[in-house]
């Protein structure tokens, strides 16, 4: 059986109600909705669900990004399946530290970069981390070879690698699969 998210029903019951706050797409929407996550730490602060959420709510809002920073580790610390290493990520992309927003996409996605390695090959391409970039985006396109953005961002690799042939092959790839 699965474990409850918390063990708190007023803290559940917050949670639930910035859950249904915030589907309105508004900024005083998530405002409210960050309102009641709080309270919902506040009564179980070991509540990791509310702690991402909050997180998310609050990068959407350009909150403090320590205050992103804070309620993503939270969740993290509690619970490392609910995915808060991206937030985590998105931080340090904030904050133009690329590399470490390279490691953290990683570590969100440690299964060979399938979900957010796009977003790592982007990161790493301005940075001059070419061969990490190239690696990454070489084993996206081994797992989605008919992906017209992965070829793209291969050819725009190889070219800036200098791999001329390469790069004019991942682009007819690319130009072939509709991009």
């Amino acid at each position: 059986a699965q474990k409850p998210p918390t063990d708190d029903l007023e803290a559940y019951s917050l949670f639930l109600r910035a859950q249904a706050v915030g589907q309105r797409n508004t900024t005083d929407a998530q405002l409210a909705a960050i309102s009641l996550l709080e309270q919902a730490v506040a009564r179980d602060p070991n509540f990791a669900r509310a702690y991402a959420d909050m997180a998310s709510r609050l990068l959407v809002t350009a909150r403090p990004l320590d205050e992103v920073e804070r309620a993503a580790r939270r969740a993290v610390e509690l619970d490392a399946s609910l995915g808060a290493q991206s937030l985590l990520a998105n931080v340090e992309s904030a904050r133009r530290n690329w590399l470490v927003a390279a490691e953290r996409f990683a570590e969100a996605a440690p299964d060979g970069f399938v979900t957010s390695g796009p977003t790592v090959a982007g990161l790493l391409l301005p940075t001059g981390q070419l061969q990490a970039a190239l690696r990454i985006q070489q084993k996206l396109q081994t797992d989605e070879p008919a992906n017209a953005s992965i070829s793209t961002v291969l050819a725009r690799i190889y070219n800036s690698l200098g791999l001329d042939a390469e790069a004019i092959s991942s682009a007819d790839l690319a130009v072939s699969l509709g991009a």
